[in-house]
């Protein structure tokens, strides 16, 4: 009866032991594409291309009210509204862009048309709008909140294809992803001259993490790394 005790008692143990190995949570850890939109996203978010601004992490806090002024095609206006709804699908943090009819009530201008007529309305970006028939501006508060911004796309001279380029990555630029790469050609953040008129699905994260409800504003390399990381292993 003893013998058959301890028995029962070893196996019991043994039994306790399987089920406990069995119940071990495994640590998520990062894949090898979450380290490449780590450091796709220090690489397009930080700062911005022409400007000489700090490379730190910028954003909107309220809603970007939208203008559309100058003489947008029906392509033109089809392919923002597409971009725009993409672009709210990605925030999780209550961001959105939205559209107004009163210039006044807006707090980014979207200019589709002529580089000349530009100009007369900002003169303070004749020089990029007239060389690259296309450009963004963005300012921002003390506390590195963006709260205005001026786009402008030429579809005068500019083909069908630039035109629904450019809407997609000049938005892109004025909601805070502001450098360009030549890292990844599919990508419409790709440096060289290109036609790109769809986000990659790592154009689509950099937009989901930068208006996360984790990320934070003003953010250096350094400081969005470990923040970046928390973001994708809370996802896992």
């Amino acid at each position: 009866m003893k013998k058959q005790f301890i028995l029962f008692m070893m196996f019991a143990a043994l039994l306790t032991g399987c089920i406990t190995k069995d119940e071990e949570e495994v640590e998520p850890e990062l894949t090898q594409y979450d380290e490449s939109v780590i450091s796709y996203f220090k690489e397009i978010a930080l700062g911005f291309q022409f400007g000489g601004s700090s490379e730190i992490t910028r954003r909107w806090q309220t809603d970007v009210k939208v203008y559309i002024e100058g003489t947008p095609t029906a392509e033109n206006l089809s392919e923002f509204q597409k971009v725009r709804s993409e672009i709210n699908a990605l925030a999780t943090n209550g961001f959105s862009v939205e559209v107004v009819t009163d210039k006044s009530q807006s707090n980014l201008s979207l200019y589709f048309g002529d580089a000349n007529e530009f100009s007369r309305l900002y003169p303070s970006l004749e020089g990029v709008a007239k060389a690259n028939l296309r450009t963004f501006a963005v300012w921002w508060n003390a506390s590195n909140e963006i709260n205005r911004s001026v786009i402008f796309i030429d579809n005068i001279v500019a083909s069908a294809p630039q035109q629904k380029s450019w809407v997609r990555g000049m938005l892109a630029g004025a909601i805070g992803l502001g450098q360009v790469s030549p890292l990844y050609p599919e990508s419409i953040f790709y440096s060289r001259a290109n036609t790109n008129s769809a986000f990659t699905q790592m154009d689509k994260d950099l937009i989901r993490l930068l208006y996360h409800q984790d990320m934070r504003i003003g953010l250096s390399e350094e400081e969005v790394g470990p923040v970046l990381e928390n973001i994708l292993l809370n996802e896992k």
